[in-house]
């Protein structure tokens, strides 16, 4: 569990983000509910920082498809509407549940040298313009 004081940082420096760069972390929410399901967005992680794509979908809700739309509405918005030309992702040994996710959107994977670990992904524009 994060300390209050730690979410209420990364709160801010997520309106920050958006306000000045267009990117942060948002909540996963049914339409018209309050019920936070999760999150995503893209957050600056490992150092040197780097821009990351991130979800996370409370266990509850696991199994449904909501990590797997969020991460493509994410990944849309970051080629589409940010201009990115290529979208990193993450996946900790911990958390093997988001690679098939990722797998899913077409990501491809890299070795990450400085964290075995760990599974490095991508997606270039161009890939993701051109999947079938």
């Amino acid at each position: 569990m994060i300390p209050f004081a730690r979410t209420r940082d990364i709160i801010e420096t997520s309106s920050t983000l958006f306000n000045e760069r267009g990117y942060g972390l948002s909540a996963i929410r049914k339409h018209g509910r309050d019920q936070l399901l999760g999150f995503t967005g893209y957050w600056f992680l490992r150092s040197p920082p780097e821009l990351e794509l991130l979800f996370g979908i409370a266990s509850d809700f696991w199994g449904q498809r909501i990590a797997t739309e969020a991460a493509r509405s994410m990944i849309q918005y970051g080629f589409e509407m940010l201009g990115f030309e290529v979208i990193a992702a993450i996946a900790d040994a911990p958390n093997p549940a988001s690679l098939p996710v990722l797998d899913k959107l077409g990501t491809r994977r890299c070795a990450l040298a400085d964290k075995p670990d760990a599974c490095f992904l991508s997606l270039t524009n161009w890939d993701w313009a051109n999947a079938s």
